[in-house]
């Protein structure tokens, strides 16, 4: 049987075949009759050489006939059933021997196996060996090239085929499994093989790869291949156009309320490859910045006319067609120099005269510096505010920049007075302050506190009432000299004390009654108003004799020469100013010729009335004791003296 064939059967149904072979060629044999002893067994091949490919399952089956090469008759035929795991033996016409090698899962020939033959008499042998042909997998082509531009998501072509074929023993089936995979592993590489059509496709990402030339070993590998093949797969990633920037910051200065400054330009290039399409930008990326390109140079300008701080810095986008890191940006910053409004004075001083409509000086000025950046110009309009209703005129110096400041002191009482004035400039973020202070003054003017003076005495004393007045300028300077008269009445008099007091002392000796308010007449050598006079009320405070009852009763029988009482007491006392003593010496005094007796104590002011009734017959007697005293307002009190004799 040639080794290519290929047995029908399945290799469990032949194998089982194969066993039985033997068995049933003793059984056959085992009716002849007995064997010559002169039996020469010979095997008609001792070396035998069976072929097949790896990955084959097919038996390989060889037929080998045993001959009788000495006398008598060959008899019955046996060899071992399984010389090698591989090997199998059997015996077929009772002298043809069996070979069948199985290669499943064999991946190299294995060693030679030494089969023996045996028959009664007699023994052979043949030496057998299987030849594992190898398969050997090619690819074709070995190498595979693809292109892409930067930035591309595929590549071109999208994919190439790669033949997959046996350059070995059998067929493209004895290959077995074929694998492919990158070396080293990545995704970017896809491969898929196709085992029917004997093909592997091959795909390659190029994304997120710059330019240049990459090479990806492909490893595919064939299950039943003594060897792995290697397909180089190439990709050349040619460069993109890209924008290229002459710089990517532009910073503007500028001054709040001067001019814009000078536009600025950036030069757009192409450091990739290829051609870079137009280039364009937004024609206002902010409300103060503009941009405008002309070829590849892009020119920004600022207008900062509405600005009153440094805008934030603004991202202005470049594009241009075709290119792959489209857009880039330039950070345009404007940086917002401030001017700072300064006043070279924070006070003006102004005085005026009660009743004067103008003050001096008639007008004053306050300068005005740019103490930030730029000059007076840049402040802008300047603008100075009063308080509402103040006398103050402020206004603007449109040729020097300072501010002239007026008062109208017109109605105003004297006093001195400050008003605040608000200085603002456009341009300026800050305002100022200063102070316009108004002197109102009034010619000197005598004054006195306490204004009058009301001084008071009880009638009766002696002693000097004593005031001191303080001589004030109600105005403004010096007063000059106070004088007043020694002696403005008989019981005033008035001195000068120091250079600012009068004394004046109120005599009341000798008054018994408030005499009549005197004026005195002070002057003062600077005053406007010199002389005034000073009034002085002098007030004679009156006690007043009081008795604490205006009759008592005594009675008494007649011939007896007592009353009942013995005595009877009044109290008097001073009920007006001052005290007891106030009213003077008390004195009593009775009827002339009447029985009544009086005594007045002078220290407690007690009446002690006593009446003698002699020979007085029964009767209702009345006498009046009548009590002064020399300071008394009301002068003296009378009491009632009734005397009843039974």
């Amino acid at each position: 049987m040639p080794t290519s064939l290929r047995s029908a059967e399945s290799p469990h149904r032949s194998r089982s075949l194969r066993m039985l072979l033997p068995l049933l060629l003793v059984g056959v044999v085992g009716c002849e009759a007995p064997l010559d002893p002169g039996l020469q067994l010979a095997v008609a091949e001792g070396q035998v050489e069976l072929r097949a490919v790896r990955g084959s399952t097919a038996p390989v089956v060889r037929s080998i006939p045993v001959t009788n090469s000495g006398g008598g008759r060959l008899g019955p035929v046996t060899c071992s059933a399984s010389p090698a795991p591989w090997l199998t033996c059997a015996v077929t016409d009772g002298a043809t021997v069996v070979l069948t090698a199985d290669p499943s899962g064999l991946e190299a020939s294995p060693a030679p196996v030494t089969v023996v033959v045996e028959a009664p008499g007699g023994s052979g042998s043949a030496q057998v060996r299987l030849v594992l042909e190898q398969p050997v997998l090619a690819v074709t082509p070995a190498t595979l090239a693809f292109q892409a531009a930067e930035g591309a998501a595929q590549s071109v072509p999208a994919s190439a085929q790669v033949t997959l074929a046996n350059s070995g023993a059998g067929t493209t089936a004895n290959l077995g499994t074929i694998a492919c995979a990158p070396q080293p592993a990545t995704a970017r590489v896809t491969c898929a093989v196709n085992q029917g059509q004997g093909t592997l496709a091959v795909s390659v990402d190029p994304g997120g790869l710059g330019a240049g030339t990459y090479v990806f070993p492909l490893r595919v590998q064939a299950q039943h291949s003594a060897g792995a093949q290697t397909v180089t797969v190439t990709l050349a990633v040619a460069a993109a156009p890209r924008i290229g920037l002459s710089r990517q910051t532009v910073q503007f200065q500028s001054i709040r309320g001067g001019a814009a400054p000078a536009p600025q330009t950036v030069t757009v290039s192409n450091p990739g490859g290829g051609t870079l399409g137009a280039v364009s930008c937004p024609a206002l990326p902010a409300a103060w910045l503009t941009c405008a390109v002309a070829g590849t140079t892009i020119t920004l300008a600022v207008n900062p006319a509405s600005l009153v701080t440094s805008p934030a810095p603004v991202l202005v986008p470049i594009s241009a067609a075709g290119a792959l890191n489209s857009p880039q940006s330039i950070e345009v910053g404007l940086t917002l120099q401030q001017p700072v409004l300064t006043l070279d004075a924070n006070e003006l001083a102004f005085t005026a005269r009660v009743d004067s409509t103008f003050a001096l000086p008639a007008l004053d000025t306050v300068g005005v510096t740019n103490t930030g950046a730029g000059t007076v110009a840049n402040l802008g309009t300047l603008t100075c505010t009063p308080p509402t209703g103040a006398p103050v005129t402020c206004g603007v110096n449109a040729t020097t920049g300072a501010l002239t400041v007026s008062v109208n002191p017109t109605g105003l009482p004297r006093g001195e007075r400050s008003y605040p004035v608000q200085v603002s400039a456009a341009h300026s973020s800050v305002s100022r302050v200063f102070t316009v202070r108004l002197r109102v003054i009034a010619p000197p003017t005598l004054s006195f506190s306490p204004p009058a003076l009301f001084p008071s005495a009880t009638r009766g004393t002696a002693a000097p009432v004593v005031d001191t007045v303080l001589v004030i300028n109600a105005g403004d300077g010096g007063l000059g000299a106070v004088s007043c008269p020694a002696a403005p009445a008989a019981w005033l008099a008035c001195s000068v004390v120091g250079t600012d007091r009068l004394r004046i002392a109120a005599n009341p000796a000798g008054l018994t009654a408030t005499p009549t308010p005197v004026d005195i007449p002070v002057t003062a050598d600077s005053a406007a108003n010199s002389p005034r006079s000073l009034r002085v009320t002098f007030s004679i405070l009156q006690p007043v004799l009081s008795a604490s009852v205006s009759r008592v009763d005594f009675t008494s029988v007649a011939g007896s020469g007592t009353t009942a009482p013995a005595s009877a007491s009044v109290t008097l006392s001073n009920s007006g100013a001052g005290d007891l003593a106030s009213l003077g010496a008390l004195t009593c005094t009775v009827p002339g010729g009447a029985p009544v007796g009086c005594a007045v104590n002078a220290g407690t002011g007690v009446l002690t009335i006593t009446v003698t009734p002699g020979a007085l017959v029964a009767g209702t007697y009345v006498w009046v004791v009548t009590a002064a005293a020399p300071n008394a307002s009301n002068g003296s009190r009378s009491i009632t003296v009734v005397l009843t004799v039974t």
